[in-house]
Parts: structure tokens; C-alpha cells; sequence
């Protein structure tokens, strides 16, 4: 497997679990983690952009 597949492998399981952590942050009420979440959310799609432009550009993709 190669080392692109394999991190953005990981940044899709963490993106996953941020909306998981956004429900139950919606499900209890809890605005900290919701904010929390989506904040994590949208740094993860933010890094995970930037590294998939960093191996296109190196040609690992």
C-alpha cells in the first residue's frame, strides 16, 4: 500500500469519527463538543487537502 493511501486512509477515520462525536455532542445537547467537533472536522478536510496536494505534486498519487 502506499504511503498516500495510507494517510488519507487516516485522515477519512478521524473525519468520520469528528461526525460521530458531533452526534453525540447533538444527541446529549453539549455545545462544547459539537463546536469541538466540527472545529476538528474541518482542520482534518483542511490537512488532509493539503496532503493530498503535497503527493500529487511529488507524484506519489
Amino acid at each position: 500500500m502506499k504511503k498516500s493511501t495510507i494517510t488519507q486512509f487516516i485522515f477519512a477515520c478521524f473525519a468520520v469519527l469528528m461526525l460521530i462525536l458531533f452526534s453525540i455532542g447533538l444527541a446529549e445537547g453539549n455545545f462544547i463538543i459539537m463546536g469541538i467537533a466540527i472545529i476538528l472536522f474541518i482542520a482534518t478536510f483542511g490537512v488532509g487537502f493539503t496532503f493530498k496536494k503535497k503527493f500529487r505534486e511529488s507524484g506519489e498519487l
